[in-house]
C-alpha cells in the first residue's frame, strides 16, 4: 500500500520497492547474527558458572524474601522507639479511622504525652531521655491489643488508634497504659498523661484528644481524661464529659 501511494504521487519505479525490501531483510539478518553471537559468547559462560551455585548464592536466594519483608516492616517506623512514625499516622492512621466510620465501627484515638520530659532531659541528659522513650514505647506496644496501632507523633508524644474500641473501653485502655508506664519507670519517676477521644472524624478526634490531654496536664498530670471517670492513684480523679 505504501509503495502504491508513493508510485502514484512520485512515479517511483519498482526497483525502489525491491531495494527497500532487500535492505529490510539484510537488517533483520544482521540483527539475528549479532544476537546469536552475544548469546553464544557472553551469556553461555555465565550460565555455565551459574550451574554450580555457591552456598552463599543459595542462602541469598532463600533469605531474599525474608530480608525484603523486614525492609518493608521497618519502612515508616521511628528509628528510636520502633513505633510507627508520623508519616504513617497521616496516611494509615487516618485511613483506619475513615474506614471504621464508613463501616459503622467505633474507633478511638489516645494521645499519650510524657510528663515533664524536657526537665528529665535537662537533668539526666538526652541519652537517658532516649532510653525512657524506648521503654515507654515498649510498654505501650505491650499493653495495647494486637490490632491497635502505635505511632510516635513527635518528641515525647505517642498516638494510639484503636479500631473497634468505644469510649469506655478506650478510657480503660488509656488507664492501663498510664499504670503500666508508671510501674515500669518507678525508679526514674516518669509518668504520662493521656487524652482519649471517640468521635467520627480524624481531625475532630485528634483535636478533642489534644484538648483532653492539656486538661490532664492542667489537672496535675499522671492521669487519663476521656468521656467518663478514669481512676488513678495520684491525687487527681477527674471526669470529663464532652
Amino acid at each position: 500500500m505504501f509503495y502504491a501511494g508513493l508510485h502514484l504521487l512520485t512515479g517511483a519505479p519498482a526497483s525502489v520497492l525491491v531495494g527497500g525490501w532487500l535492505a529490510k531483510m539484510l537488517s533483520v539478518s544482521l540483527y539475528a547474527v549479532l544476537v546469536g553471537a552475544y548469546l553464544c559468547w557472553c551469556e553461555r559462560p555465565q550460565l555455565k558458572r551459574r550451574s554450580s551455585p555457591r552456598i552463599s548464592d543459595v542462602f541469598d536466594t532463600l533469605t531474599y524474601r525474608e530480608r525484603y519483608e523486614d525492609l518493608l516492616a521497618r519502612t515508616g517506623r521511628d528509628a528510636l522507639t520502633g513505633a510507627l512514625d508520623r508519616g504513617r499516622l497521616e496516611t494509615q492512621g487516618r485511613g483506619m479511622i475513615e474506614d471504621a466510620v464508613v463501616s459503622g465501627r467505633p474507633v478511638s484515638l489516645l494521645l499519650v504525652d510524657i510528663d515533664h520530659f524536657k526537665s528529665f532531659n535537662d537533668r539526666f541528659g538526652h541519652s537517658a531521655g532516649d532510653e525512657v522513650l524506648r521503654r515507654i514505647a515498649r510498654e505501650i506496644m505491650a499493653t495495647v491489643r494486637a490490632t491497635d496501632q502505635v505511632y510516635r507523633f513527635g518528641g515525647e508524644e505517642f498516638v494510639l488508634i484503636c479500631d473497634g474500641l468505644s469510649a469506655g473501653p478506650a478510657l480503660a485502655l488509656g488507664e492501663r497504659v498510664r499504670r503500666e508506664i508508671a510501674a515500669s519507670t518507678e525508679g526514674s519517676r516518669v509518668t504520662v498523661s493521656v487524652g482519649v477521644a471517640t468521635c467520627d472524624a480524624y481531625d475532630a478526634m485528634f483535636q478533642l484528644a489534644d484538648q483532653r490531654l492539656y486538661q490532664a496536664k492542667a489537672a496535675g498530670r499522671n492521669c487519663v481524661i476521656g468521656e467518663r471517670l478514669a481512676s488513678a492513684p495520684a491525687p487527681v480523679w477527674l471526669a470529663f464529659t464532652g
